[in-house]
């Protein structure tokens, strides 16, 4: 990757690779008709946008605030989820106005230096709305000639044809500059659509000017490469789903599923776990590693309808968290995922990494280890996969004189051996539980 990998305005964004819990008010198995009415961070009756109340009821809850704050609502319309390829006027309408949407925006933004977010769905556009009628002609046709419609009343857009692109890089730039948000989502391209169920995100419109039928990944390298090129350098893009090695140069993050327990085949077969995967296996995500610049943001829906398991390799792997506002984890979760945020942000030069070493050596069979250097310190964090606890020594690490070493997750020192210019260190790991271990360098 050294040799030709070379990221285009993107993850250059320190503040974004140390931010490790982003905040939404999206939900999970909620009718259509919830999503179409005003948002929970808007005040109807006062006629006040609410973001900070927002974070300081969060704030409540979890005693911290989060480090972004993201809008999946903020654009929606009766009929459907939200108004696809429409974007601002009369979504700023129903808040006040452009002006005041954007003022509060930036008050989140200078003030509690929270970075906020927007939703926008780069693929899908709503057929009755004026530009779904200008550019029906240019939706993806399937092989019986029809036009794509995944969703009620929405057409899925081809990226390859200039036309559509041309509008969405106008879009984002509008947003970019009417908002002022440091984020815009960019959703649904063919790539995924393509793995999850084959020829999803193709076209076969013989006048697109595409090969019949459309090649995926190279239509969707070439309009995130325009779209990036176009979007000022300080606005980060990012999306569901990993891509391509050759296209990720040109995001800032990417959202994964990978650790959720039988989500394999219900988000993304390429990427993700098997669905047969239970609890006494690792959940690694290689990618995490390969693209360590990267903000990785795993999104946890479901894990309420079955088990809080799946969210400990979030932190094992040390990465962010997409999370909502809405859906808590039972109390041994919610719990698990505020220490596990606490050690990610006072190790956020350890998470952040441009080198993360995944599964270096233990001394314990099924337990695991990943490798986190800082600044003058190194952190570990170890899954135990057996079914019993481990007592004893965990790990060998090359020592230094005056170095220290403590068990993070349990607040504890530790007193390794030292033997040949090894530290020998033992720890009691839970069965099936996680640990963190440091190791400070004298300055």
């Amino acid at each position: 990757l050294a040799t030709w990998y070379r990221p285009v305005k993107a993850q250059d964004k320190n503040w974004l690779r140390e931010s490790f819990w982003l905040l939404a008010e999206i939900t999970d198995d909620v009718p259509i008709k919830a999503h179409t009415k005003l948002p929970a961070w808007y005040d109807e009756e006062r006629k006040r946008i609410t973001f900070r109340d927002v974070i300081q009821e969060w704030e409540r809850k979890a005693g911290y605030k989060p480090d972004i704050l993201h809008l999946w609502s903020w654009a929606y319309q009766e009929k459907t989820i939200q108004r696809w390829g429409e974007y601002g006027g009369q979504d700023y309408d129903r808040f006040g106005g452009q002006p005041a949407f954007k003022e509060a925006i930036s008050g989140v933004q200078d003030n509690l230096h929270i970075p906020m977010s927007l939703y926008l769905n780069a693929t899908l556009c709503c057929i009755d709305t004026p530009k779904g009628k200008l550019l029906a002609d240019k939706a993806v046709q399937l092989p019986d000639g029809k036009p794509f419609i995944p969703y009620r009343d929405s057409f899925k857009m081809c990226h390859a044809t200039p036309e559509w692109t041309a509008h969405l890089v106008q879009t984002y730039q509008r947003l970019a500059r009417e908002t002022g948000a440091k984020m815009l989502y960019v959703d649904q391209l063919a790539t995924v659509q393509n793995m999850v169920r084959k020829t999803a995100g193709m076209c076969f419109h013989p006048g697109h000017g595409h090969p019949v039928p459309s090649r995926v990944n190279e239509a969707d390298h070439r309009f995130i490469r325009t779209l990036r090129e176009a979007v000022p350098g300080d606005v980060a893009l990012y999306g569901e789903f990993p891509y391509t090695d050759t296209t990720t140069q040109f995001y800032d993050s990417a959202i994964h599923y990978y650790f959720h327990r039988g989500g394999g085949q219900a988000y993304s077969p390429i990427f993700d776990a098997e669905s047969s995967r239970g609890t006494d296996t690792v959940a690694l995500n290689l990618y995490r590693f390969l693209f360590p610049k990267l903000m990785h943001l795993d999104l946890p829906l479901g894990p309420a309808y079955d088990t809080w398991h799946p969210l400990k390799f979030t932190f094992f792997n040390g990465e962010a968290i997409y999370d909502s506002f809405w859906q808590l984890e039972e109390s041994r979760g919610h719990a698990f995922m505020v220490r596990a945020y606490e050690l990610k942000k006072r190790f956020k030069d350890c998470f952040a990494s441009d080198a993360p070493e995944m599964l270096v050596p233990t001394d314990c069979g099924s337990v695991y280890a990943n490798r986190f250097s800082g600044k003058a310190r190194t952190l570990w964090t170890l899954y135990n996969a057996r079914p019993t606890t481990v007592r004893g020594t965990v790990l060998t690490v090359p020592h230094q004189d005056g170095a220290t070493y403590r068990d993070e997750w349990n607040d504890k020192d530790l007193k390794p051996e030292i033997h040949d210019d090894q530290a020998i260190l033992s720890l009691e790991l839970g069965p099936q539980s996680i640990g963190c271990i440091s190791q400070i360098l004298p300055r």
